[in-house]
């Protein structure tokens, strides 16, 4: 067997090394005939765009043509008539993957050591220089002050030129990393202004451009960023044409699997990782998969490898009305929201913005297009659905910790009231939580804490989140996977003050009963219906149950 090449994304290594390997090459004809344009594609992190970048480089560029040649010994693109276009032009070719800041000064200096890491790669170029152009070229890599590094790459495409006759293949891999590292550390406005004048230059009134690709999570809106970019070709996780050129499609999952004895195991794999639907596609996070074929066991491999510090900002500034929709989501169903293909990060208030940022990051994925620009969203699959459950235990207050594993241990017992109950340790939890957000007087906020908590029992226990049932809506249902066990309808409530706990209480275990909310676990053949009303004010909550 292959060894899998976890964490490795330049294809020279990997195809040195014979490590195992998706023939993804039919991405490097398509591009191949885009001369003159320039394509940008969005897709979720590790999803193959810095693999595929650097295959395109390895593919294009002049220098060491024949070496490069054999790195596509094998491969689909050596039987197309475009394989002709191996190694006949200059690349440019940078990953901005590492360029987080923390300021604009670092972020500029960083900038520009990339600019000149790139002048230093092309310096064979030398000896064909003329005495002004020396001295521009050197003055960049001597870091004088007066240089115009927004400038620069354009500058060095013109010189490739000039040196091969050749037109300049660029390649911006992670294009919107500092961009979006910016707005997170707020220097976005220099960031942008920065950006706009270097992406303008290079891929607007070239003449010296021969195709441009750029790879980034999302799309900035283009009258920031990509002003006046008529040759333009966006590829988003939305649009048709490139869906299987990223990720895998399970015919490629299962060669992968067979080829280290696991075939057996595709409906776990299926059900861990796939989900995923580009344009008309559907596909499998690679990532994932690769770290599967390693460990030999399913798990949260992806979600796991970044911080998320930009949802967790837009669900703070997010309107009251987002977390009734999140809820239909951990509930198994799907959510209905308007997708702008273009992030607007100086608009993130709106509540468009975070539907979109979840779509483009891969938490959610396309269930259906319905009108315009509504989609049907869901999450892609058990990996995904974990990091929602974990993101909302962790920020709207509770922690994987022993109390937390009591709350759920004596709601099963039905223990639901006195010392050492579910009311009590819920208390505590409660009490004791660290959250995003503050407490309000909306029963929002407390139904998501539930909901995140109670998703904690999915292995044993199918959450419904404002189910129709009987004559209503319940809040939330937990209809148990095996039929003996109890199944539990809760209600909640927000108290004006302690003193009204008692009688929202009440109000709400008679709202379950008379609206008879426990119909549907009972026409299912659930016998054992446990009724339970909580009420909160502030960090106070009262819990009373009754037998259904």
């Amino acid at each position: 067997m292959k060894e899998i090449p976890v964490g490795i994304d330049d294809f020279k290594v990997v195809r040195e090394n014979d490590y195992f390997y998706i023939d993804k090459t039919p991405f490097i004809e398509k591009i191949a005939k885009g001369v003159g344009k320039t394509f940008l594609f969005t897709r979720p992190r590790r999803f193959g765009k810095s693999l595929n970048m650097s295959m395109l480089g390895a593919f294009f560029e002049i220098m060491d043509a024949e070496q490069n040649k054999k790195y596509f010994q094998d491969l689909q693109i050596g039987n197309s008539g475009f394989f002709s276009e191996q190694g006949k032009y200059p690349v440019i070719y940078i990953s901005l993957k590492d360029v987080k800041q923390r300021d604009w000064l670092g972020c500029l200096a960083k900038m520009k050591q990339k600019v000149r890491e790139v002048f230093k790669n092309k310096s064979y170029i030398e000896k064909t220089l003329s005495e002004f152009d020396r001295e521009d070229f050197f003055g960049i890599l001597k870091k004088e002050d007066d240089c115009v590094f927004e400038e620069a790459l354009k500058f060095l495409c013109g010189l490739l030129y000039k040196h091969h006759r050749k037109k300049v293949v660029v390649l911006f891999d992670e294009y919107d990393t500092p961009i979006i590292e910016a707005y997170h550390r707020k220097y976005y406005d220099e960031a942008v202004s920065f950006f706009r004048n270097l992406y303008g230059a290079l891929f607007k009134g070239n003449e010296y451009l021969h195709i441009g690709v750029l790879t980034g999570i999302t799309r900035i809106a283009k009258e920031g960023i990509f002003s006046g970019l008529s040759n333009l070709v966006s590829d988003t996780v939305l649009d048709t044409g490139f869906e299987e050129c990223f990720g895998l499609t399970e015919k490629e999952v299962c060669f992968a699997l067979e080829a280290y004895e696991l075939g057996q195991t595709l409906p776990a794999v299926r059900e861990w990782y796939n989900g995923y639907r580009f344009g008309n596609a559907d596909v499998y996070n690679p990532w994932s998969i690769v770290n599967y074929l390693q460990k030999r066991e399913t798990g949260a491999h992806w979600v796991n490898t970044s911080s998320n510090e930009l949802i967790y900002e837009v669900l703070k500034i997010s309107e009251q009305s987002i977390f009734s929709d999140l809820t239909a989501l951990f509930s198994e169903s799907a959510t209905t929201e308007y997708i702008n293909k273009d992030m607007t990060f100086d608009n993130l208030t709106a509540q468009e913005s975070l539907w979109t940022l979840l779509l483009a990051s891969g938490y959610l994925t396309v269930d259906a297009k319905l009108e315009n620009d509504l989609y049907r969203l869901r999450i892609p699959n058990k990996e995904v659905r974990s990091f929602f459950k974990d993101m909302f235990i962790g920020n709207f207050g509770a922690t994987k910790t022993k109390t937390f594993y009591k709350v759920l241990s004596f709601l099963k017992q039905g223990k639901i009231t006195g010392d050492n109950s579910f009311e009590s340790n819920l208390q505590a939890l409660f009490l004791a939580r660290t959250s995003y957000f503050d407490l309000n007087e909306k029963e929002n906020f407390y139904h998501v804490f539930m909901l995140g908590l109670l998703s904690g029992l999915e292995d044993e226990y199918i959450g419904r989140s404002n189910m129709e049932s009987g004559h209503g809506r319940a809040d939330l249902l937990l209809e148990p996977k095996d039929r003996r066990l109890p199944g539990f309808i809760f209600e909640f409530k927000v108290a004006a003050s302690e003193k009204d706990l008692n009688k929202q209480l009440d109000m709400a275990l008679r709202q379950i009963v008379e609206k008879k909310y426990a119909v549907p676990l009972r026409e299912i053949g659930i016998k054992d219906v446990t009724g339970i009303a909580i009420a909160f004010h502030g960090k106070t909550l009262k819990v009373k149950y009754q037998a259904l």
